[in-house]
């Protein structure tokens, strides 16, 4: 809780800001206890993230997603800010999976995805070059842009 990432430059980064608790890299990764999108219930071993906060960040030629946020239907993601964050798009970006789980279809220039997150802020965020819709949300509770 209360991770922040501050002053950073990217270049070049597939996906820039990945949340992922469906990530699949240990043996049991793949599993329906890891993968299922189905709520589970809440035991010791359910991961929690509370707030994650990224200011002051520059990402340039991106090209599978600008955000991807999957939290836990059972476990939602407490908070994300993002304060004066820009992200733009390689001209000729390529097509891959944004996030390391199951049922994640390929993309490319995915502007910002976001599933099971209570809360998220953006102050000064800016996405150029971006293809289709610009937030793309499955049950967050709510969102707040100024």
């Amino acid at each position: 809780d209360g991770l922040v990432f501050r002053n950073v430059e990217m270049r070049h980064v597939l996906t820039p800001f990945v949340i992922n608790m469906f990530y699949f890299c240990d043996p049991d990764g793949k599993s329906d206890y890891v993968q299922s999108h189905d709520p589970l219930p809440l035991d010791d071993a359910t991961p929690r993230l509370g707030s994650l906060t990224m200011e002051n960040i520059t990402a340039t030629d991106a090209e599978y997603a600008g955000c991807w946020f999957s939290g836990l239907p059972e476990q939602p993601v407490e908070k994300v800010e993002m304060n004066n964050v820009s992200i733009s798009f390689a001209e000729n970006a390529g097509a891959g999976h944004a996030a390391m789980m199951c049922g994640a279809a390929e993309c490319s220039k995915l502007a910002i995805w976001a599933e099971n997150v209570k809360e998220i802020h953006f102050h000064n965020v800016k996405l150029e070059g971006y293809a289709g819709e610009r937030l793309n949300f499955i049950n967050v509770g709510s969102f707040k842009e100024d």
